[in-house]
């Protein structure tokens, strides 16, 4: 099993330190920039932090990151800081969630059609090989959203 937390730490294009999420005490975009550095940036921060500015593109995150136990979806989990929203780069994550746990069962960037933007997001995606999955307590999983809904007012 895996761990998953949220930690307060800076970010390679951030001035000051925001709650980046860490799996197994790796934060999540040097996790993916290991497994594939030319196709994973460092710096992609996670969508759940309150830089997201659009409200619809927001709810639409905090709806996708925990789906209703035994269902499955395709969730933006990491976006650029530059322009934080759903059509730069986002990385998805195929969640499966059950009693529990939480599995991330595939990992990918998200290649959706951006005229359908938000709602697209994560329907076309292109899965990263060698990444996950990862499965995680879902007790665990849940302080870590926790720590970014204290932050937020979603």
């Amino acid at each position: 099993m895996n761990q998953i937390a949220a930690i307060e730490a800076i970010s390679k294009y951030a001035n000051a330190p925001h709650t980046v999420i860490t799996i197994d005490d790796v934060p999540l975009d040097v996790l993916l920039n290991r497994a594939h550095p030319d196709r994973i940036p460092l710096g992609l921060v996670p969508t759940l932090l309150d830089w997201l500015t659009n409200p619809v593109e927001r709810a639409l995150v905090w709806n996708r990151f925990l789906p209703a136990n035994g269902n499955s979806t395709s969730a933006p989990i990491l976006m650029c800081p530059d322009d934080c929203d759903l059509i730069c780069t986002i990385v998805i994550a195929e969640i499966i969630t059950e009693s529990s746990l939480v599995w991330w069962y595939r990992i990918g960037i998200d290649r959706s059609d951006s005229d359908d933007m938000p709602i697209s997001v994560g329907t076309t995606v292109d899965w990263l090989e060698g990444v996950g999955p990862f499965c995680f307590n879902r007790s665990d999983y849940q302080r870590c959203v926790e720590a970014f809904k204290r932050q937020d007012n979603t």
